[in-house]
């Protein structure tokens, strides 16, 4: 056999195990509790998060980021009220056109669609006063893969498929990319100093001189106080980040990376005030696969009153 052919096949094999990593089987049960948990996700922003109050805003601050880009000023706050009541009303829908065999496929798409844009464009107006803001990207784009799955998969089947295998695998691989790029920049603009120096210390001391304090501000200034646990705490969200990528290839490590998730995002809040604890569920909502754990639940038997 030829070199050449021996490098040819390797490489097929290479992209025929990444194709089964990206496209693989999955349960269309599993298809259907990740579209159903985003739409979930999608009404309770839209139902908890206060959009309305972002208007009305001077015209000269708004800035508007392109999935609104064609808007010259804030919105009024009767059309964010409506769009915040059209991704409630889209997942209702949802649920209640789930019940009829005839509507089911196309009354899903249409309604998980409509929710997606509608929760787009009320993501972007935060982002559209001049800081950075992303506290609802992960779910934006963590549900997109979704806008094309099938929309007629139903709990009770269990037969894996790659029909509703690549929605699902690519939904873990939007959640990979994003962690691993915010990682890959902290490393790319600071290199290793962003572990290295003093500059979580600085991060945690920030709740020193802020408005409101957070939570935990005294547990910050405990690890702020030991430089060698300041930077092992950055060590471990740069290897987190950076290393998220492998919960697409090794199903079997995805646990950690779920309590890591919960273990970041929540102590971001509760010790810098920063509201990104909304990550941990679009995490493990996307990197469990729900349908074995609700038939655990169904299973275990309800103690008895005593």
């Amino acid at each position: 056999m030829q070199p050449g052919s021996d490098m040819t096949g390797s490489r097929k094999n290479v992209r025929s195990k990444l194709n089964d990593v990206v496209f693989g089987p999955e349960t269309p049960a599993r298809l259907f509790v990740l579209q159903a948990g985003f739409m979930v996700l999608f009404a309770g922003r839209a139902l908890t998060v206060p959009f309305y109050k972002l208007t009305p805003q001077p015209a000269g601050l708004f800035r508007p980021v392109p999935p609104i880009g064609f808007l010259d000023q804030m919105p009024p706050r009767g059309v964010v009220i409506a769009v915040q009541l059209l991704v409630i009303a889209a997942t209702v829908a949802w649920f209640l056109v789930g019940r009829s065999p005839e509507w089911r496929a196309r009354g899903r798409r249409i309604a998980f669609v409509t929710a997606w844009i509608g929760f787009l464009f009320l993501a972007a107006l935060p982002a559209s006063r001049g800081k950075i803001y992303h506290r609802d990207l992960l779910l934006v784009w963590g549900a997109a893969p979704l806008l094309l799955a099938p929309t007629d998969v139903s709990f009770r089947d269990r037969v894996p498929s790659r029909r509703a295998g690549w929605p699902v695998r690519s939904s873990i691989a939007f959640l990979s990319v994003a962690y691993f790029c915010t990682g890959f920049q902290k490393i790319k603009v600071s290199g290793l100093e962003w572990i290295f120096s003093d500059n979580l210390q600085w991060a945690l001391y920030w709740g020193r001189v802020r408005g409101a304090p957070p939570p935990w501000r005294e547990l910050a200034f405990f690890i702020a106080d030991r430089p060698w646990l300041a930077q092992l705490s950055a060590a471990g969200i740069v290897v987190f980040e950076i290393g998220f990528p492998l919960a697409l290839f090794f199903p079997r490590i995805r646990p950690a990376f779920i309590v890591a998730a919960w273990f970041f995002h929540g102590g971001t809040y509760l010790m810098l005030g920063l509201d990104y604890w909304f990550y941990a569920f679009v995490v493990t909502l996307v990197l469990v696969n729900w349908p074995p754990v609700i038939d655990r639940v169904r299973r275990t038997p309800v103690p008895a009153p005593t």
